[in-house]
């Protein structure tokens, strides 16, 4: 039976015309309808942050609030100095501009895509989703996902602006930015799995340690 017939026959049987199927797509890609939001996230942002920054912690991500950019690299050394690391790899991100690095000379980094021997990498993420503690990351010129997965531990930088509630909310921003990423990748707190006899093991796909940094 040609695959013609077979899809003649389940619409058929779901008492669907032969293009109906795919006008519900058009219509349904066309409409953006948005899922069931539970009521977890709100309107102030602060209180996004708040939630957002629970969630992560729930998640394994470790949180550390910051007032301006400008105290970014201050964090830096800190949890450099945690890791016992000398250096890190940095995202070419437009947002590192306003920020005075040579200030910090004992600070060492590079600039650039993931490579092994790195470590430590920093990145921004395009937003954050409160409901569930996610930083949603967008593979681009400005955030090489390789950052994301190689290095033991990721430091993603988010605006405190940027947290929304929901993934519904994280796609509708995407939209409206009208920006078309090559991926678009969901971070949860740090890689594990329970494959190996059923016991977690962190780090095994990624990083061991996703530290998160709010701004604001």
């Amino acid at each position: 039976m040609s695959r013609e017939k077979i899809l003649t026959r389940i619409r058929a049987n779901l008492h669907r015309k032969s293009t109906s199927l795919s006008s519900e797509w058009q219509q349904r890609l066309h409409s953006h309808p948005r899922g069931v939001i539970p009521q977890r996230g709100s309107e102030d942002f602060k209180e996004r942050a708040r939630l957002f920054a629970e969630r992560a912690r729930e998640a394994g991500a470790t949180v550390e609030e910051i007032t301006t950019l400008k105290r970014l690299p201050s964090a830096l050394l800190t949890l450099l100095q945690q890791e016992r690391e000398t250096h890190l790899r940095l995202s070419p991100d437009p947002l590192w501009k306003s920020i005075a690095w040579e200030h910090y000379p004992s600070l060492l980094f590079s600039t650039g895509e993931g490579r092994n021997e790195d470590r430590v990498s920093v990145t921004s993420c395009f937003c954050a989703i409160a409901e569930t503690g996610t930083v949603m990351i967008l593979n681009d010129a400005h955030t090489p996902v390789a950052l994301c997965f190689l290095a033991e531990v990721h430091i993603v930088v988010i605006l405190i602006e940027y947290v929304v509630n929901g993934y519904e909310d994280a796609w509708d921003r995407l939209r409206e930015k009208n920006v078309n990423p090559s991926s678009v990748h969901f971070i949860t707190g740090p890689s594990r799995t329970g494959d190996i006899e059923q016991k977690i093991m962190i780090g095994a796909h990624g990083p061991r340690r996703v530290h998160v940094v709010l701004v604001g």
